[in-house]
């Protein structure tokens, strides 16, 4: 298995990020290039979406107070668990 590595840099409050990243409804809006749609399910859990290739499903894992938001994926060929964290970088003095 490969791993990757990315850091997104985001200029804004570390809580704020958390919970908009933390909500699957907003997903589509800022994971353009993959997700299309979501829409919750009768299981609270997981979520349906529509991405650029099929139909999958998403079950977000987060924990405010240690900013994880960990999210399992699953579609028709395959599935993963992305381990994702919002941490707060320390101010600049420039």
């Amino acid at each position: 298995m490969r791993s990757i590595t990315k850091t997104v840099r985001i200029s804004c409050d570390p809580k704020a990020a958390f919970d908009f990243l933390s909500n699957l409804a907003n997903w589509p809006s800022w994971a353009v290039a993959n997700v299309r749609s979501t829409t919750p399910t009768s299981d609270p859990d997981w979520w349906d979406m529509v991405t650029v290739h099929a139909a999958a499903r998403l079950r977000m894992r987060a924990s405010a107070r240690y900013g994880i938001l960990d999210h399992d994926y699953v579609d028709p060929q395959a599935g993963w668990t992305v381990p994702a964290r919002v941490i707060p970088n320390a101010a600049r003095n420039s």
